[in-house]
């Protein structure tokens, strides 16, 4: 169902698939008692309606007690792997999928403004909650199996 995180392979369905393939990329973190698991994935949606590719890396880092910190960690982790994708596909649209919400009801959108400014000024589209599946949906997946 998942793979590990491969570039060059990510970059090599992607060259073979059509232009109209959503490219998403997200990640997600979990606390556990003395540490946190972050997973970030990238979805390859063929023609955004045929099924999908999925990659995955998960990463153990010590606790992070701060909820700003790790949300931010999620937003620098989704946007490495993005720029280590894009250079070998320059003219595709890649999507980062943050787990913030777009809503002021909830904590996670204090560091919006900061998340959104990240990601445009890397050159990728920030999407957020409800809309960013990869990250909210996929990746929250990971974190909770491991």
């Amino acid at each position: 169902m998942f793979r590990k995180l491969d570039i060059p392979e990510i970059v090599s369905i992607i060259k073979s698939s059509s232009s109209q393939t959503g490219i998403y990329i997200g990640c997600d973190s979990s606390q556990r008692k003395e540490y946190c698991i972050f997973a970030t994935v990238v979805v390859i949606h063929h023609d955004r309606s045929r099924g999908a590719n999925v990659f995955v890396k998960v990463e153990k880092t010590p606790r992070i007690s701060s909820l700003r910190q790790r949300l931010l960690m999620e937003v620098q982790k989704a946007v490495e792997v993005a720029l280590m994708i894009y250079p070998m596909i320059p003219d595709r649209s890649v999507e980062i999928h943050l787990d913030i919400n777009s809503s002021s009801n909830h904590i996670s959108n204090s560091v919006i403004r900061e998340a959104y400014g990240y990601v445009s000024a890397q050159g990728f589209k920030p999407v957020f909650k409800p809309q960013s599946f990869a990250a909210y949906c996929v990746a929250d997946y990971v974190c909770k199996r491991f």
